[in-house]
């Protein structure tokens, strides 16, 4: 797409995350602050709202219209949860920025999951919907109806984590664990 300073930016971040995360593997050693987080939004922001204006474009295809898919698709973890923590907060009447336990990596933690697992889980979590994505794209479906898909696969994948946390399942990871 000739956007040189984008792909920089992201092959940039790319770097120091994967850096980061040598060191952020249960047990970690380091961990980001609030104004690393911060940046990293900022910067995930960024792409996401080039990838919305673009789509995805190149010399032998073009989907100019996808980049609100794809954007959703990347980032529907912290999305989908970060919105489910909004509304439950303000359903329960608490203030929807303040501090809580109940974002999804808690409630896995909760599970029994631990942190390494959790992680993990996250990480599967985000492929398989980004897989779901690359599906709902080779089919040609219409990108309206492809998001409210998407916006579904993804409840249904929480709906089933948290109606586990509901009925006080436990996830055994690790059999070696008395």
């Amino acid at each position: 797409m000739d956007q040189i300073d984008i792909a920089l930016i992201s092959f940039t971040l790319m770097g120091a995350l994967l850096g980061f995360l040598k060191y952020n593997i249960f047990p970690a050693r380091i961990f980001m602050g609030d104004t690393g987080s911060l940046v990293v939004g900022m910067i995930l922001s960024i792409l996401a709202i080039n990838c919305i204006k673009y789509g995805l474009v190149s010399e032998n295809y073009s989907y100019p219209n996808i980049g609100p898919l794809l954007a959703i698709s990347f980032l529907a973890v912290p999305l989908f949860d970060s919105l489910r923590v909004f509304i439950v907060r303000a359903i329960n009447g608490n203030g929807p920025l303040t501090a809580a336990r109940d974002h999804v990596h808690h409630s896995l933690i909760d599970l029994g999951a631990g942190h390494k697992y959790t992680s993990l889980i996250l990480y599967v979590v985000s492929v398989i919907v980004i897989l779901f994505t690359y599906v709902l794209i080779i089919f040609n479906i219409n990108v309206n109806f492809s998001i409210a898909i998407l916006t579904l696969f993804s409840f249904l994948l929480w709906l089933i984590l948290f109606f586990m946390l509901k009925y006080n399942y436990k996830i055994k990871f690790n059999p070696y664990k008395k």
